[in-house]
């Protein structure tokens, strides 16, 4: 055991080789204190975070601060800060700090956990799936989990889409086939997502149908022939037929398909409807292909989507049916229904101060995110009733402020028959600052 030559109440010398401690007037060892700079518990890939090392008890110069991760040492400098610039999930782990001066170390600080999470991964789907052909329209939509409020950015060939910002968007081919990936930004914290992986939107070249005749051979006038038309790999086509360039009728009925809508937001209902002259019929609906297993049969004309959502966007077809085998009409022509996120208000309060004190002016004011900026109207509500039902502008001014004010606010955008998300609620309290000075109507 080592024993002390010499000691006093401001440091102990050791006879052994080990290095020397230094100690403050009392005998306590300096110690070092380790903070997180931002101080977040989620820390995402491509941040910045600087760990900050004080020495608590040691004076402020001449230290050498020395950063362990996992207990291994990982930075030493002169500053007593370490900064890392972007982080990445391998910067994750249980980081401490001390401080050298010469022979002497500090006490270790504290263990701060630092958690490097992996940003959301966007994922492409495109509806419909299978072969695609010329003169088709295409949904590719773009999925970021767990969080909200993206503006998303879509990549052709490595070519952005400047003017296309939304969870979904409609190409048409042969034009715009190629390559195509997608990303979201927001303000909010992860601000980016990764790039999704490239899904290729490839045309197929429609198949062709053939005709076979029989009897085959020499033919008489007086006889029977039949004529059959083959398209091979695929089944429920409808068939037309030509004498030369001419269309031969056959006299089938035609339908009518209307929407009692055709841009909606996610959360509302659609409804198709489907007429033909005659009655008896069963009405067959069609998604994104005529050609297609049907979506729903239903022995009314109608057919209504209730709370859809954006993957319940694209064309639509109906035709009706009857007998035994069925008797089909011809198809409807399509109609498109697009469907797009519900916007989001938020409501912020000007000056944005936790207690408001009567007589003082407050703003309210509400931004529809992700609705556009233009033609939206204003609804305000406090404590869930209603104080504006209608406003052209996104402000609302209380001036002067009254107890009576004090309440919990919310607010949404309408446009048309559209209406976005309800803002969440911001509590207004007015103060009473002076009471002896205010009448019973402000109180």
């Amino acid at each position: 055991m080592a024993v002390p030559r010499r000691c006093n109440m401001v440091a102990c010398c050791w006879t052994r080789s080990s290095p020397l401690l230094l100690l403050t007037p009392f005998g306590e060892r300096p110690v070092a204190v380790l903070t997180l700079q931002p101080n977040w518990k989620q820390i995402f890939i491509g941040e910045t975070v600087t760990m900050r090392c004080d020495i608590q008890g040691g004076g402020d110069s001449d230290w050498q601060y020395e950063w362990h991760n996992n207990r291994k040492l990982v930075y030493s400098n002169k500053k007593p800060e370490y900064r890392i610039s972007p982080v990445y999930t391998s910067n994750s782990g249980s980081y401490t700090c001390q401080g050298v001066k010469g022979n002497n170390i500090s006490k270790t600080s504290d263990a701060v956990k630092l958690t490097v999470s992996a940003l959301p991964v966007a994922t492409l789907s495109v509806s419909p799936q299978g072969p695609l052909y010329s003169e088709e329209t295409v949904t590719l939509q773009c999925d970021i989990p767990d969080y909200t409020d993206w503006t998303y950015y879509w990549y052709i060939n490595n070519q952005q889409f400047s003017s296309q910002t939304s969870e979904t968007i409609t190409i048409s081919l042969p034009d715009q086939a190629g390559q195509y990936q997608c990303l979201g930004k927001r303000t909010r914290r992860p601000q980016w997502s990764n790039l999704s992986s490239s899904l290729p939107i490839i045309v197929t070249a429609l198949p062709t149908a053939s005709v076979s005749i029989s009897p085959q051979g020499l033919l008489y006038s007086g006889k029977t022939v039949s004529m059959q038309c083959d398209i091979s790999m695929y089944t429920d086509w409808t068939y037309s037929w030509f004498i030369g360039n001419n269309l031969k009728s056959n006299n089938q009925p035609s339908t009518t398909l209307t929407s009692d809508k055709e841009d909606v937001f996610t959360g509302d209902s659609v409804t198709l409807s489907c007429t033909v002259e005659s009655s008896g019929w069963k009405f067959y609906w069609y998604r994104h292909r005529p050609d297609s297993t049907p979506v729903t049969t239903t022995s009314g004309y109608s057919y209504t989507l209730s709370w859809v959502s954006v993957s319940d966007g694209g064309q639509y077809w109906c035709r009706a049916g009857r007998g035994d085998p069925v008797y089909y009409t011809l198809y409807s022509d399509p109609v498109q229904i697009n469907i797009t996120e519900r916007p989001v208000a938020v409501l912020t309060l000007q000056p944005n101060w936790t207690q408001i004190f009567i007589r003082e002016t407050v703003t309210m004011r509400c931004d529809i995110q992700g609705g556009g900026d233009s033609d939206w109207n204003y609804r305000w509500y406090k404590n869930s009733q209603s104080v504006i039902s209608f406003n052209t502008k996104p402000e609302y001014t209380i001036s002067p402020s009254y107890g009576s004010n004090s309440g919990s606010y919310t607010c949404e955008g309408v446009k048309g028959n559209k209406i976005s998300k309800t803002s969440d609620a911001v509590h207004l309290n007015v103060s009473v600052a002076e009471p002896w000075r205010l009448s019973d109507s402000e109180l």
